[in-house]
């Protein structure tokens, strides 16, 4: 119950600005100093095989610039976004990146302004939007390119408010503005330094004076001087305190704004600190297609007149051909076959199961008996990095046709058909690489996936 009185009690508003550029920010990323980078002046290929990591030594510091590289063969990319991880995978916060020229190319570097604190000793990773057009060579290891800018924090000087708010775990630092309690007993908070901590776009709507934040998904809006809010459905929600405007600022609750955006708000009064935990997230990853080929098998059987065709892909589905037969010491037959296999997605999620549909049709067949008690005339299989097999509902690996010989001759035309199923791996390494091939008979063709980070 004291936890929720002090909730209750003290219910956090942030600050708007209404001056349209923020005095904290410099006017390029280069009047912040480097405090950790990868970037080298060695060719660089794209898509990066890991996420750049780094430990910062010594202080805690606060981030004011992350920048990644784009150059993708002098094209630059349209800017996405960038994140920071910490090594257990907790996001300390995704920030819609603005791009800037390099070389006389447009948007070979994106710039990120956190204004987030990361802490001394703790293991971090970067994460870009778009892998495809990343920057990378063996000099960075691997990795995508990334220059960090900033300066020691200032946590514990004069300019840091009594009042503590953590995202994350992670302390937002006061720049242009500090904390204070108003008349009511409501703690207000400055709202550049924590809408940038969230990762939410903040604007403001004159005509109907309204404080706007949206993640792109999701929209609050605070109509200033009423107790009520509005979200992108048109439903409406009441506060407990109105959203005001104070010397040409606009205050918000915070506690409203955190919790529709899915974060829990704490209150510890010991040190008078203010928790925001983002919601659990987990990063999704995909196999991505990158290339096929196919294989014809060879016959060099001087008794066979068998022929192998690859007809391609046909109403999607892979198709081999097999035509001719056997004549070996007057055991002889003729068998005619496709074989068949569903197509592969372009893209897999990682760790689903992919399923795909063989067919095996034999035609046309006849073979003479001579003592033989059964004769095999048809399998496919499908196996991934040749050593995993797809398995049916069944467990079976593969599809199979024979045939007990019951007279001189048999004729039989077989047509089955059958689904075989893999889970794919679901691995954090971006580049990592799967092949899996359907093989049979006449041949044999081949998918070739890498992993990269949705």
């Amino acid at each position: 119950m004291k936890k929720r009185f002090f909730a209750l009690l003290i219910t956090l508003v942030l600050v708007l600005s209404l001056i349209p550029a923020s005095p904290a920010q410099a006017a390029t990323v280069n009047d912040y100093p480097t405090i950790w980078s990868n970037f080298n002046s060695s060719g660089v290929s794209n898509g990066p095989e890991y996420f750049p990591d780094f430990t910062l030594q010594g202080h805690d510091y606060l981030i004011q610039a992350v920048t990644t590289y784009h150059w993708n063969n002098g094209r630059g990319a349209t800017p996405g976004t960038i994140s920071i991880y910490d090594w257990d995978d907790h996001l300390i916060g995704t920030w819609k990146a603005v791009g800037r020229s390099g070389s006389g190319n447009s948007n070979v570097y994106w710039d990120v302004f956190p204004n987030v604190v990361l802490k001394a000793g703790t293991r971090y990773y970067i994460v870009d939007s778009d892998n495809n057009t990343w920057s990378t060579n063996s000099q960075a290891d691997d990795a995508g390119f990334v220059e960090i800018r900033g300066k020691t924090s200032t946590s514990g000087s004069s300019t840091r408010s009594k009042i503590n708010v953590n995202v994350s775990g992670t302390p937002v630092q006061w720049t242009d503005a500090e904390p204070f309690i108003d008349k009511n007993s409501r703690t207000m908070v400055p709202l550049r330094a924590v809408g940038e901590a969230l990762g939410l776009q903040v604007d403001w709507n004159g005509t109907s004076r309204e404080a706007i934040f949206t993640n792109g998904t999701k929209t609050i809006y605070f109509p200033i001087d009423s107790t009520r809010y509005r979200t992108e459905t048109g439903s409406y929600g009441t506060m407990d305190t109105a959203a005001v405007i104070v010397k040409s600022r606009t205050y918000a609750p915070i506690r409203y704004l955190a919790e529709y955006f899915g974060y829990t708000v704490s209150w510890d009064g010991s040190t008078k600190t203010v928790g925001l935990t983002a919601p659990q997230q987990s990063k999704t990853y995909r196999w991505v297609l990158k290339k096929t080929e196919y294989k014809l098998n060879e016959t060099d059987n001087e008794y066979s007149t068998i022929d192998y065709t690859y007809l391609g892909v046909v109403g999607g589905m892979v198709k081999f051909k097999r035509t001719g037969g056997y004549n070996f010491n007057g055991k002889y037959g003729l068998c005619d076959g496709t074989y068949s296999c569903q197509v592969a997605p372009d893209s897999i999620p990682a760790g689903s199961t992919l399923g795909l549909k063989m067919n095996l049709l034999i035609e046309n067949y006849a073979w003479k008996n001579d003592g033989i008690n059964s004769v095999h005339i048809g399998e496919l299989w499908i196996r991934v990095d040749t050593y995993t097999s797809f398995k049916n509902s069944k467990g079976e690996s593969s599809l199979k046709v024979g045939t007990d010989a019951g007279g001189p001759y048999t004729n039989r035309n077989v047509d089955l058909s059958d689904t075989y199923y893999y889970k794919t791996p679901d691995s954090k390494s971006v580049g990592a690489k799967m092949d899996f091939s359907f093989n049979c008979e006449a041949g044999s063709y081949t998918w070739h996936y890498e992993l990269q980070a949705n």
